[in-house]
Formats: structure tokens, C-alpha cells, sequence
């Protein structure tokens, strides 16, 4: 699949591109959805600055901060430090920036998958934070 070898190559743009065509043609095709998921992570990792985890750690408040760290750490399989600094972050924002962190966290929850045991937990908390 040309998504696939995109994705192979590191051309992250296009295997995002390939898969977005698919979910265009195919939106019930649940794998090409999670593979863009994916693919977008790969790009924000890709594009962070390798100050950024410390930039977040000195600056609670900077949501761009502390979605680039949690991005690293989500990467790295620490998931629940991921989720962590997300449902942190949540009850310290508000508006769009809250909506934000809401959004990321609903896709880590996609790309983790329902069958993580880590997910559920999470995703209480989450429910909790926004009610």
C-alpha cells in the first residue's frame, strides 16, 4: 500500500495525505483512521523541539508545552505520564486550549485502543475533570 511505504520512507506529509485519501473514500475503514492517528503523531514528534520537554516542565501553564511533552511521552510508552500531564493541563485551562487537551487526549485513547487497560481509567478521569 503506497500509505504504507510512505510511512516506511519517513515521508510522514504524504503517508498522511495517502491515508486521509483513504478515509476520504473508505470514512467506516477504522484501520486507515487509526494509521492517520499515527501518522500525526509521528509529525508533531517530528517537529518538536528537543527543549520542549523542559519547557514544559518550567512552564505548567503553556499548553503548546505540555502537549509537545506528552506527545514525547506517549512516543516513548510512558503513557501514563502522558495522560497524567494531559488531565493536569485540563483543569488548568479553559475555552479552546481546554478543548485542545480534550482532543488530545481523545486520541491517544484512539491510537491506545479500547482494550488498553490504561485507557479506561484515563478516560474516567477525563469525564471527571470536564463534569
Amino acid at each position: 500500500m503506497a500509505a504504507e511505504q510512505a510511512l516506511q520512507d519517513g515521508d510522514y506529509a504524504l503517508a498522511a495525505e495517502r491515508y486521509q485519501a483513504i478515509v476520504a473514500a473508505e470514512p467506516a475503514n477504522v484501520e486507515a483512521a487509526l494509521a492517520l492517528r499515527q501518522v500525526r503523531l509521528f509529525e508533531r514528534i517530528d517537529a518538536l523541539d528537543p527543549s520542549i520537554a523542559a519547557r514544559a516542565e518550567a512552564a505548567p501553564d503553556d499548553v503548546d508545552a505540555q502537549l509537545g511533552a506528552a506527545d514525547l511521552e506517549l512516543a516513548g510508552n510512558n503513557v501514563e505520564a502522558a495522560f497524567e500531564r494531559l488531565l493536569a493541563t485540563l483543569t488548568r485551562t479553559a475555552g479552546d486550549e481546554r478543548d485542545r487537551v480534550r482532543e488530545r487526549l481523545l486520541e491517544y485513547f484512539d491510537v491506545l485502543g479500547p482494550d488498553d487497560p490504561r485507557v479506561g481509567p484515563a478516560r474516567r478521569q477525563l469525564a471527571r475533570a470536564l463534569f
